[in-house]
């Protein structure tokens, strides 16, 4: 065999390595284009949806609802296999497709279903569609907390006015808006005043400030402060017989629900309902 017929059949078994290994990663992960993607995680119950970029990259801009694992991380593997499922499958992409392609192949090994982006967020974004960064991710937290708050406020309003002339009927029975810490303390404060036979620790509800409110009662959310992603501080005030009373509210994420887990008074030294609650309760014991 001569050496051009030796260089040919390299080449000729390079090719078909090549083709081989192709063959292999496309049985492992399918990779689909834009459009074919963005039908696919439409249907965010069945579908996770996975950014195997760096978390800088991913901060700048991802696909709204992504979650973030560093494919060159030396845990990415840790992490995947405690945040996916092998029963979902996952739309994976990074930059340009390479990364979550290499990404696809190793997660596929392991018994996930994968499904990669052809020429990843780039692509993406040059067929025009959106991404959104992690300050766009904080403002639709914040305006999802404040209506939150507003439909709290709203539903509890409409009670005062139901039991206006009801002094009897002191106790608001509505445990699904409150955090369980929260609920299990007032549940305590109430059995109180129910066996003590007293007016009560509360009036009517938290939201009041004054025992002659009328139906000039407001609120007005001032700002939302996110803590972390599960607590957040909502800056309000409210207005009682003319006056205004500023009032911040403690919500806490629980089962996916925001939820009241305190009222806090910055005029009066930043005190703290459940604070008032427990020490209500510990007269008791003393």
């Amino acid at each position: 065999m001569n050496y051009k017929m030796i260089l040919v059949t390299i080449l000729v078994l390079a090719a078909v390595a090549a083709w081989a290994v192709s063959t292999h990663r496309k049985q492992n992960f399918k990779t689909v284009s834009v459009a074919e993607f963005a039908e696919i995680i439409k249907d965010t119950a069945a579908v996770l949806l996975l950014d195997v970029r760096s978390a800088d990259e991913y901060s700048q801009g991802h696909i709204a609802g992504a979650l973030q694992i560093d494919y060159h991380s030396a845990h990415f593997m840790d992490c995947a296999t405690t945040k996916l499922s092998k029963e979902r499958p996952v739309a994976i992409y990074c930059r340009s497709g390479r990364r979550s392609a290499a990404a696809a192949e190793k997660l596929a090994k392991e018994g996930y279903t994968l499904i990669n982006l052809e020429g990843g967020i780039l692509a993406w974004q040059s067929n025009g569609l959106a991404v959104e960064s992690n300050q766009t991710q904080s403002s639709n937290l914040k305006t999802e907390i404040e209506k939150r708050v507003k439909d709290i406020y709203d539903e509890i309003f409409s009670w005062y006015l139901a039991h206006m002339d009801d002094l009897s009927n002191k106790n608001f029975n509505r445990p699904e808006v409150f955090s369980k810490n929260y609920w299990q303390i007032f549940s305590a404060v109430q059995r109180k005043d129910t066996e003590s036979d007293e007016l009560g620790f509360f009036d009517y509800d938290h939201w009041i400030q004054a025992q002659d409110w009328d139906t000039d009662l407001a609120m007005q959310i001032d700002s939302v402060e996110v803590k972390d992603d599960y607590h957040a501080l909502v800056h309000s005030h409210i207005t009682n017989c003319g006056n205004q009373s500023p009032l911040l509210i403690a919500m806490v994420l629980e089962n996916g629900t925001w939820l009241i887990d305190d009222f806090i008074t910055p005029d009066h030294a930043n005190r703290s309902e459940k604070s008032e609650m427990k020490l209500y309760l510990k007269q008791d014991k003393q």
